[in-house]
């Protein structure tokens, strides 16, 4: 289900008031070298959520993000 639009962006969800959903955003620059995904999850609670998947296996990593969250 469609939750929201705007200009050439739009959300989908399973039904309008549960997360997680999938946000689509329109890229305007040139493709200029291969295709790629970009994924933001944005949990509810990120702290809980986070402990799910260390508790399922995920392992932290550092990406280069320096301090941020």
């Amino acid at each position: 289900m469609v939750v929201w639009t705007f200009d050439d962006d739009y959300s989908i969800r399973p039904v309008a008031n549960r997360m997680p959903g999938l946000t689509f955003v329109t890229v305007l620059e040139a493709k200029v070298g291969k295709s790629r995904l970009h994924l933001d999850f944005h949990p509810s609670d990120q702290n809980v959520e986070v402990d799910r998947l260390l508790c399922m296996g995920a392992k932290r990593a550092d990406i280069g993000q320096g301090e941020q969250s």
